[in-house]
């Protein structure tokens, strides 16, 4: 289970001395409609924890006696994120089921259904997002400023803003180079 380790300040520093591999500029101003919409990839087939959550998306893993999912979506909630929409494929019916719109969580919850896999973020190809967006993997735990993320975002009229943190294990993590 991956988890940020760092501050959204050290982030925002990191991602100041090493502009070339965090922020890919655009030549206009991104125009944001204020609230950001978070869009959690939570269709994958979870094959590292197999041996643990065969039976369930690795998104509903429990952890503290409450699927990862319940942690993102309280974090987000906490910054101010009450739209999502969830991508989901494998077991899709289990996370559908327990989530519903969202309302019981006070959040609205839409859901992008992949009948067959499209790789890694490869529904937002089909998606047509047109606003800005927080894009997270359904696997993380996480506690991070997403306003500072925002700010910085804008500030820098980027295209993208890319919130990561190094570890020693990159053959079970997701390589940013």
């Amino acid at each position: 289970m991956s988890t940020a380790a760092y501050c959204c300040e050290c982030i925002s520093n990191a991602l100041q001395k090493s502009e070339k591999y965090a922020i890919l500029k655009k030549d206009v101003n991104i125009k944001c409609g204020g609230k950001v919409k978070a869009v959690i990839l939570a269709g994958g087939f979870g094959k590292r924890l197999e041996s643990v959550s065969k039976d369930i998306p690795k998104p509903m893993t429990l952890i503290c006696g409450k699927p990862v999912l319940v942690h993102q979506l309280e974090a987000l909630k906490k910054e101010g994120i009450t739209e999502f929409v969830f991508v989901v494929g494998y077991l899709s019916h289990i996370i559908e089921d327990y989530f519903g719109n969202g309302s019981r969580f006070g959040v609205s919850i839409s859901y992008f259904r992949e009948t067959e896999p499209l790789g890694t973020a490869g529904a937002l190809f089909k998606m047509k997002l047109t606003d800005d967006f927080l894009l997270c993997n359904g696997d993380l735990i996480f506690d991070f400023s997403v306003k500072k993320m925002a700010d910085f975002h804008r500030r820098n009229n980027a295209l993208a803003t890319l919130f990561t943190h190094p570890n020693n294990h990159p053959y079970d993590s997701t390589v940013v180079c």
